[in-house]
Order: C-alpha cells, then sequence, then structure tokens
C-alpha cells in the first residue's frame, strides 16, 4: 500500500505494518496474505500547511497477479 499526498500537506505518522513516510507519501511493507473475509487496516495522520481542497490517493497492489486498485479523494 501507498499513499500519496498533494502539494500542502504532509504526512506526520503511519500505524498498519511497517512503514516509510516520505516527503508527501507513506510507503508501507507488504501484506503476506489477507484471508478471505479478512482485512487490513492502515491509518495515516497528516498535517496541511495550507487552508482549502487537498488531495490524498492511496494504492493498493496484489504482486501476485499484479492487479491494482486506487482511490483518491
Amino acid at each position: 500500500v501507498v499513499a500519496f499526498f498533494e502539494e500542502g500537506i504532509d504526512p506526520t505518522s503511519a500505524t498498519g505494518t511497517a512503514n516509510e513516510i516520505g516527503s508527501g507519501d507513506v510507503r508501507f511493507a507488504p501484506v503476506a496474505t489477507i484471508a478471505p473475509g479478512s482485512t487490513a487496516t492502515f491509518k495515516i495522520k497528516a498535517m496541511p500547511k495550507q487552508a482549502g481542497n487537498l488531495a490524498f490517493r492511496a494504492e493498493a497492489v496484489c504482486e501476485a497477479d499484479g492487479s491494482k486498485q486506487a482511490q483518491q479523494c
């Protein structure tokens, strides 16, 4: 899972799996498996540098089959 932040908002902390917080992104370590019906939860706290509408995009990639899911808000 990788999260991307628009200019003007910086990630400050993250939980879920081991992670690396960069300038404008958070990269989580891969999850080995997720059983059917189970969930994996990733949380990120971020601080805006300015008021206004700021975008956030999350991407999840399945390395086994190469599929990707993304959501932007």
